[in-house]
């Protein structure tokens, strides 16, 4: 997924959960498929790690918990204690926050999680709505445009494999939860969220692994002709992922797919560049486009500022508090102010989708 690789450079949160609950799920699971103390320990340890990094990884925990009480039997209870023990313990140890009052603490980070205090809005499906006001679908519709169709394709025959026979089987179970608990919690608790589903990136194996159980029934079918067609477009679609990454560097975090319709609906239905990144490329462009020393921009987001240290001569801009005692405007569209076409001086587009741009004010 171009989307989560270029997150993976820059997102010191949600990619690294992501991969905190990968290695908490695969102990997990070990743990499920074995429930030995030894087994247990590791787990959780690797549990406790993922719920530090973000408290949503307690997720972990909860998921194996609801997959093993079904079918507990009384050698199991203890593994399963010693399991819930070495989490707490761990997470207490690793999680300094919690060494003055665990229980205040914890419940205080809970609490803040569902309810997230963030004043951030979010354009989605052409309005811009507050991060605390985003509808029920918000997530699954975000994920449905910004993974490549195969996957989704594939998911759905996952999902389909799932319900032609009882979830009775352990890893099954375990891989639906891991989707689908999270998913419905922050619906149901109607949590803050912004800037695309990256806060969710951490239920994104759940659907990779998914999507491979379909692929996997697929390639399991009789019919030849489905698993040619199949596999030639799951290597058409990934070579797209790469070449798409390898051209649109490093902006390939604007990545959609062609269930997202045409690159002015893109342009105009969703949040795009939010992290900011293109204001060092329009720094870089109007450092060698200017050749004054000292040049006057306003910039109306966060990231401009952030960007500027990271340009090649930051110290050939200066930043104005209005639009009036600037040379230029730099802006990645999130503010929604756009200027008349003829005052641009410099644009950045991806795929055709423009994602920031270069003003003439002054």
């Amino acid at each position: 997924s171009p989307l989560i690789f270029a997150h993976s450079f820059y997102n010191s949160k949600d990619a690294v959960l992501m991969s905190g609950v990968i290695i908490a799920s695969y102990f997990s699971l070990k743990f499920l498929k074995d429930p030995r103390s030894k087994k247990a320990l590791i787990a959780g340890i690797f549990c406790a790690l993922a719920i530090t990094i973000r408290i949503v990884g307690v997720f972990v925990p909860v998921i194996t918990f609801l997959v093993l009480i079904p079918n507990l039997k009384a050698d199991k209870v203890k593994p399963l204690l010693f399991y819930i023990f070495s989490i707490v313990v761990f997470t207490f140890v690793l999680w300094p926050l919690l060494w003055k009052n665990p229980v205040k603490e914890f419940t205080n980070s809970f609490n803040e999680m569902k309810n997230f205090h963030e004043t951030s809005s979010t354009i989605f499906l052409g309005k811009t709505i507050p991060g605390n006001k985003i509808p029920w679908f918000y997530v699954p519709f975000w994920m449905m445009l910004t993974i490549p169709y195969t996957q989704v394709l594939l998911f759905i025959s996952g999902v389909l494999t799932f319900f032609k026979s009882p979830v009775n089987n352990t890893y099954k179970l375990f891989l639906i939860l891991w989707f689908v608990l999270p998913l419905m919690t922050v619906i149901y608790l109607k949590s803050t969220l912004y800037d695309g589903w990256r806060q969710m990136f951490f239920i994104y194996p759940g659907f990779i692994l998914i999507s491979i159980s379909g692929l996997k029934y697929i390639l399991d079918s009789r019919v030849t002709v489905i698993k040619i067609f199949i596999i030639t477009l799951v290597y058409i679609n990934l070579a797209q992922a790469v070449l798409f990454i390898n051209k649109w560097h490093p902006n390939q975090n604007v990545f959609f797919n062609i269930l997202a319709g045409g690159k002015a609906e893109i342009s105009n239905k969703f949040s795009l560049d939010y992290w900011g990144l293109v204001y060092k490329q329009l720094y870089d462009f109007l450092s060698d486009f200017d050749g004054r020393e000292n040049i006057k921009v306003y910039i109306d987001t966060f990231p401009g500022e952030t960007n500027l240290r990271m340009s090649k001569t930051p110290q050939k801009f200066v930043l104005t508090d209005s639009m009036v005692n600037s040379d230029y405007y730099l802006t990645n569209f999130r503010s929604g102010v756009v200027l008349e076409e003829s005052k641009k001086v410099y644009k950045v587009a991806v795929d055709g989708v423009e994602i920031g741009a270069v003003y003439k004010v002054n």
